[in-house]
């Protein structure tokens, strides 16, 4: 944060500062000033500022549950990006758009947002576009337990990857077949598949992707490995740049954490983590499960 003060002092009208200094408030759990330095940046006069500051915004109410204002805003961020002709910017926003509908339950519009990532990055010459496309398709299909249909996109993913430079994201193919192998109840085969996409991460501990580790520590769970599950929930906990575009699942963490320490018999620590979810969690989309579950399960460990 002091440098980034001192960029400021440089040069006052970059709006990159602004994000940073969001960004910063955010990991630091200040979500409230977060969210003054996002809604500065629409007020600039780039274009560009004002797309980084729609796609921020989306990001930190995903982190609080907040789908539908989320959804509304990567709504205007995709009708800026077609006014302006930027088709990188619509694939990015739809991006968002296709997350938040997977995240919600509207399997639909999920499926309809992903085309919408495929078309706009085939316009823009934009792989990393098409290969988002086809993994939060595959994403969607597991979802809808579409199984057949999900192990295809999943191949097409592999075979896209295979063709561009990044060979390292194969990490995102990994992903979907871990998620298949726990669906098909394989869940060794599902934790080999998951570290290794992990492994295929270039940066470190902290940016490591909450979706990723989230799937793990889901797989451990089910498999009745519950210390490793909880060692793997705590990590998405102290995540940075690893939980800034799925901040849900960084929030989640906390509820599951309280739902293993419950399992296991500690009472102290349940209630500790189901306060800090529902904290996040307090202005959440009305009817969100994991928060009534959640509200229920802390009203009987106090009672």
């Amino acid at each position: 944060m002091a440098e980034v003060d001192k960029a400021f002092l440089l040069e006052p009208d970059y709006y990159e500062n602004l994000m940073t200094k969001g960004d910063l408030y955010l990991y630091q759990g200040e979500l409230g000033r977060a969210e003054e330095e996002y809604q500065k940046l629409l007020q600039a006069r780039e274009p560009a500022a004002r797309g980084r500051g729609l796609g921020r915004l989306g990001n930190l109410w995903v982190l609080q549950g907040k789908y539908e204002k989320a959804k509304n805003i990567w709504k205007q961020g995709a009708g800026l990006a077609d006014m302006l002709g930027q088709a990188r910017w619509k694939s990015l926003f739809s991006i968002g758009l296709a997350y938040t509908c997977l995240k919600s339950g509207d399997f639909e519009g999920a499926l309809k947002h992903c085309q919408a990532i495929w078309e706009s990055a085939e316009m823009a010459g934009y792989l990393e576009g098409k290969r988002g496309a086809l993994y939060l398709r595959a994403r969607v299909f597991i979802e809808m337990k579409a199984m057949d249909r999900a192990q295809e996109t999943a191949s097409e993913l592999k075979q896209i990857i295979e063709i561009g430079l990044s060979k390292k994201e194969i990490r995102s193919h990994h992903h979907l077949m871990g998620l298949l192998e726990i669906e098909r109840k394989k869940y060794s085969k599902a934790i080999e598949y998951l570290n290794s996409a992990l492994a295929l991460e270039s940066f470190g501990p902290l940016a490591k992707e909450a979706e990723f580790m989230d799937s793990l520590a889901l797989a451990y769970n089910l498999a009745g490995n519950l210390d490793k599950a909880a060692e793997t929930y705590h990590k998405i906990t102290k995540l940075n740049t690893g939980r800034l575009s799925s901040g849900d699942v960084y929030a989640k963490s906390f509820y599951r954490l309280g739902k293993l320490y419950e399992q296991k018999g500690d009472k102290a620590s349940a209630i500790e983590y189901y306060r800090k979810f529902l904290d996040l969690w307090k202005d959440a989309d009305p009817g969100r499960p994991e928060v009534e579950d959640a509200r229920r399960r802390l009203a009987g460990l106090k009672g």
